[in-house]
């Protein structure tokens, strides 16, 4: 994901005025279930060599990715969401159609200066796979180079990019109080009338 650009957003809205403070100002519903999809992720990963925790990763990253959508849908109104929304159902789309693992282009990874991955990505993660003839939605999986002087050297697809739009926009809105603002402008225009 677009990580620099989280960091340019957040950036420029303080840039312009905006205030840490206003983050636990956020309107998102059930944080919890965000926060245990993180846990599980993060357990999948640092234990991915543990023989027991190999054979249920896809188990476990399938169960991530269902309660990242149920927490999507559930926080569709909040500025920013149905982008990120948007963005994560790309990404679904192509892994649930490539039996649950993401394709990442070779010559993407290649132009983004990662040849030292291809090995990683021949033997297989449990949730990337090298791109090939038998590659269905190959246009929806990991094929942008984002190279040097690129901050964080990646392969990114349409999905990563539309998500981080929407995460961009989530954080430069609430640090700036905009989504509060709006919602007085609403109650004043229910008032005039």
């Amino acid at each position: 994901m677009l990580f620099e650009l989280w960091m340019v957003s957040i950036g420029l809205a303080l840039s312009l005025g905006g205030r840490f403070q206003h983050l636990n100002q956020a309107h998102i519903r059930y944080p919890v279930i965000l926060i245990l999809c993180f846990i599980v992720y993060l357990f999948g990963f640092l234990f991915y060599d543990v023989p027991h925790v190999k054979a249920i990763s896809a188990i476990l990253y399938q169960g991530v990715l269902f309660s990242l959508l149920i927490f999507l849908f559930l926080n569709v109104n909040t500025i920013g969401f149905p982008l990120i929304l948007a963005g994560f159902l790309l990404n679904l789309i192509v892994i649930v159609t490539n039996d649950g693992v993401m394709p990442v282009n070779e010559r993407g990874i290649i132009l983004a200066g990662l040849s030292e991955q291809l090995q990683l990505l021949r033997q297989g993660d449990g949730k990337h796979v090298l791109m090939d003839q038998h590659s269905k939605l190959w246009f929806l999986g990991d094929f942008i180079p984002l190279p040097r002087p690129y901050g964080m050297r990646q392969v990114i697809s349409l999905g990563d990019f539309i998500l981080s739009i929407g995460v961009t926009r989530f954080l430069y809105c609430l640090l700036l109080n905009t989504e509060k603002d709006k919602g007085k402008e609403k109650e004043e225009e229910k008032a005039v009338q």
